[in-house]
């Protein structure tokens, strides 16, 4: 017997709101991480978005209602990167 995969790119996004006690989750999948698609879905929002920083969902920031934050683990990953290249400077901030 052969098994064949199929594979592609693709993208799952969260949306999360409501109320703290009881938060509403959203899961979307699209085959694009366009952040055009986020930008139909996010249309009449106002308040802030947090992702990992990827380029693509700048297009959400234009109207200024939409303030875009980044999250602390990627953050991070960018600092230990730095301090992976072997520089001395920088351990003293990280240290």
């Amino acid at each position: 017997m052969r098994v064949s995969w199929v594979t592609h790119d693709s993208t799952q996004t969260v949306f999360r709101g409501g109320k703290i006690k009881s938060p509403s989750l959203i899961y979307q999948y699209h085959s694009t991480r366009s952040g055009d698609v986020l930008k139909g879905y996010l249309s009449e929002y106002k308040g802030y978005v947090q992702s990992d920083g990827y380029i693509g969902y700048n297009v959400l920031e234009i109207n200024g209602r939409i303030i875009l934050v980044g999250c602390f683990a990627h953050c991070r990953r960018k600092f230990i990167e730095v301090q992976n290249t072997g520089s001395e400077g920088i351990n003293l901030y990280l240290n």
